[in-house]
């Protein structure tokens, strides 16, 4: 779900109508990332914010993204963006962090993560 604004036209409003809560839409604003953006800036902006929620998920899309076997082909471009997750992955692991742990979830954030 981390995704779906940045890759679909769904919007923050839209899924504040669908009833996600809150506290998930925040997170799903700091994991969204701005094209106007550069992309460690996006990095630092989600580890600066020290929301634990936020940089674990970020920190397992890139792992996941990082993961070379579900690549069909693993051309230069594919090993240069690695390495670009790489950094990123630095800079999120030390992140400082504030207990920003969720309350119970519900079926909705669950589906964040």
């Amino acid at each position: 779900m981390h995704d779906v604004v940045e890759d679909t036209p769904v919007s923050f409003d839209e899924l504040a109508k669908q009833g996600i809560p809150l506290q998930v839409l925040d997170i799903l604003r700091l994991l969204t990332h701005n094209s106007a953006e550069g992309y460690m800036d996006y990095i630092h902006r989600i580890a600066g914010s020290a929301n634990q929620t936020a940089i674990e998920i970020k920190l397992a899309d890139l792992r996941h993204n990082s993961d070379i076997s579900r690549l069909d082909e693993a051309d230069g471009k594919a090993y240069e963006r690695i390495e670009k997750y790489k950094k990123a992955i630095e800079v999120l692991g030390s992140a400082p962090s504030k207990n920003q742990a969720l309350k119970p979830r519900s079926l909705a954030e669950e589906r964040l993560l």
